[in-house]
């Protein structure tokens, strides 16, 4: 339901590659700006607490603030895990 955009690469039966575009209205982020939570992405170690929580082995290799034409700025990352 919040996925706008998913795009999965396979090799041998294995994801190796993913994109996702999504968007939450979940009410608690309406207590602080789109802009003050990529900060807190980019900034702190939220992300890879809140990730290394899913999957095993998990690395970041980046995080970013990024910009999606007609969306606006969003938090971007590339990461590997099992």
């Amino acid at each position: 339901m919040y996925h706008v955009l998913t795009a999965t690469k396979y090799s041998v039966g294995e994801i190796v590659g993913m994109i996702e575009i999504r968007y939450s209205d979940e009410c608690s982020f309406s207590t602080f700006t789109n802009e003050k939570y990529i900060f807190e992405m980019i900034k702190t170690d939220k992300f890879k607490a809140s990730s290394a929580m899913l999957f095993d082995d998990f690395k970041i290799y980046s995080k970013e603030k990024l910009y999606l034409k007609n969306v606006g700025n969003y938090f971007g990352s590339i990461y590997s895990s099992d």
